[in-house]
């Protein structure tokens, strides 16, 4: 089922030796991610972790995260097929950009080898955004050596690519993947509380009631 990626991280990696990525055994990837669940209208706050698991430092490092897929039980549209979608907002004072909300940039400049950055922003929703799984890609983009590298997740690949990627060969200028993940958009069941409030309100006028003629 397409909803079982529903708040997690989204792994797909390839074997380190793999022809036009690095031959390593870490690559950088992003972990702590808690489910989010946003009813429409609605926010709320996600965060997770990137962590450089490479063995050396990253040079003006920069991390875009897309929202660009929402996920159905049986289908899927792309964001620009999606009416009212969610959108993301940087919380905090880090260096960043936000293009129309579905796209956020974070320059993270020098990350040392082994460090983790914790990256937070709220998602928000229109009471109209339609019900759904988003799934937010990523793309790292650093120097290395004077060199540019990019690590791309899965949603930047065309079909084609993937399957070619899988193969072991990589598109131009590209050394690695990095995981992607998403969130939730659902209507949360108040009916059900609804209909206790009455019920509750009339048992405790009754007991007061009682309580009352039995005091006289």
């Amino acid at each position: 089922m397409r909803w079982a990626a529903i708040g997690v991280i989204i792994m797909i990696l390839v074997t380190a030796g793999s022809a036009g990525a690095w031959k390593i055994k870490y690559w950088p990837t992003i972990d702590e991610v808690k489910k989010v669940v946003v009813n429409p209208g609605g926010d709320m706050e996600m965060n997770f972790t990137f962590k450089n698991r490479l063995n050396f430092d990253l040079i003006d490092a920069v991390l875009e995260l897309e929202v660009y897929l929402r996920l159905l039980e049986d289908d899927e549209q792309r964001i620009h097929e999606v009416s009212n979608p969610p959108e993301m907002h940087p919380i905090g004072s880090g260096d960043y950009d936000t293009y129309s909300g579905v796209v956020d940039q974070y320059i993270l400049g020098d990350v040392d080898s082994k460090e983790k950055i914790n990256i937070k922003f709220n998602v928000d929703t229109d009471k109209t955004t339609p019900a759904g799984v988003y799934v937010i890609r990523m793309r790292l983009s650093f120097l290395r050596k004077g060199e540019k590298a990019e690590f791309w997740s899965r949603g930047y690949f065309t079909g084609e690519e993937f399957m070619d990627m899988l193969n072991g060969t990589y598109p131009e200028g590209v050394h690695g993947t990095i995981p992607e993940t998403s969130f939730e958009v659902k209507t949360r069941p108040y009916k059900e509380t609804f209909w206790f409030l009455p019920i509750g309100a009339a048992l405790c006028f009754a007991a007061g009631i009682y309580y009352w003629r039995k005091a006289r």
